[in-house]
């Protein structure tokens, strides 16, 4: 077969973990609702990466008890392999849906902040590419790029945050709690459907991370550094503008960095903070494609990933660009759709399938 696994160690999957589910939380954050009602995304965002990370512990203690290497192993012990094949399809749905968020983002910000005199069509293209060349190099490969570039990007990106403060003032965060602790924690675990995908993947992936313990101590230190980058940029932002100018931006960090005065070369992060976030976007969304191509050869019996990957790149690159035809109603309706909906179909699998699970297990050991 042919999927380009290979093997990565804890620290190559520890910073891709880190950069998928940091630029996860920080690029798919839509304004127009996060800020509607008063800035509450520096709590928000982190706790759906937080409620991602329960669920992972929750599979993970389930495989754990079932003896079995990987989540898709997990799915056909405790609900047969016709149903975990309907399951694992939605979970690489799932990934491919993440990948296009962050896909139609780029190429806006892109588009709009950079290149704005260019074709869209050709900055989009200008993405997938790379993007598509990463998928097909393999697991491998995108797991030794996170570890070249992943300490370059953390402190890039904290020195942008660095030369924002002198524009800092905490009254621009009041309302302190937005609209509520209520909605504050319905939101929490709505948004987290953006992350349990990227949370499951490790695990369904963990033959090519040495086992389910590398796998396990990666994603705690790489959700940890996703949770506190977050805030930080929320925060950031909070503290730079009040809700009511941010619900009308359609991206307030890249607005952030474009409007700093410092001209100093080694702190101004305006035009190069794009390419440094582009450069940690393009790994996040080749890791969804391949971790969506592998899943879909597992349960297809398709014994080489290169085509699949080929396919799913030229659907998303279809749909992204659909963003400047007609369909541009019907394509954000379909988002919102799905949107709304993705977390319960995403907890009511990964619920189904642990909790039989250990139920079977249960009755297994009764019956020894």
């Amino acid at each position: 077969m042919r999927m380009n696994l290979g093997k990565i160690g804890a620290q190559e999957s520890t910073s891709l973990v880190a950069i998928v589910l940091s630029v996860t939380g920080i690029f798919t954050v839509e304004s127009a609702v996060a800020y509607a009602n008063g800035n509450s995304t520096f709590l928000t965002v982190p706790a759906s990466i937080i409620v991602g990370f329960l669920v992972f512990l929750l599979c993970l203690f389930a495989m754990n008890k079932l003896g079995v290497a990987t989540f898709h192993e997990l799915a056909d012990r405790a609900v047969g392999e016709k149903l975990s094949c309907v399951f694992m399809l939605i979970l690489s749905a799932s990934l491919l849906f993440n990948a296009f968020v962050l896909l139609l983002r780029f190429a806006t910000i892109i588009h709009s902040y950079i290149f704005v005199e260019s074709d869209y069509i050709r900055v989009a293209l200008w993405i997938f590419l790379p993007v598509l060349s990463l998928s097909l190099f393999g697991f491998e490969t995108l797991g030794r790029m996170a570890k070249i570039f992943g300490v370059a990007l953390l402190v890039l990106f904290l020195l942008g945050f660095v030369s924002a403060t002198d524009g800092f003032s905490v009254h621009r965060l009041y309302p302190l709690f937005g609209d509520g602790a209520y909605n504050i924690a319905i939101s929490s675990f709505k948004n987290s459907y953006k992350f349990i995908p990227a949370f499951i993947a490790p695990l369904v992936l963990s033959k090519g991370i040495n086992g389910v313990k590398t796998v396990k101590k990666s994603v705690i230190i790489g959700s940890v550094f996703a949770v506190l980058l977050s805030f930080i940029t929320q925060l950031v932002i909070g503290l730079t503008y009040e809700y009511t100018s941010l619900s009308n931006m359609y991206f307030p960090l890249c607005r952030l960095n474009m409007s700093l005065q410092n001209e100093d070369y080694f702190m101004r992060t305006d035009r190069i903070g794009v390419f440094i976030w582009l450069v940690a976007g393009v790994i996040a969304i080749a890791y969804y494609v391949y971790a969506a191509g592998f899943i879909f050869c597992k349960k297809t019996g398709t014994r080489d990933i290169r085509p699949c990957i080929v396919c799913f790149m030229i659907i998303l690159s279809s749909l992204v660009l659909a963003e400047y035809t007609k369909l541009y109603a019907v394509l954000h309706g379909v988002i919102s759709i799905i949107e709304s909906n993705s977390f319960i179909v995403m907890l009511l699998i990964v619920l189904t399938v642990t909790l039989l699970g250990l139920l079977k297990r249960g009755k297994e050991r009764q019956k020894e």
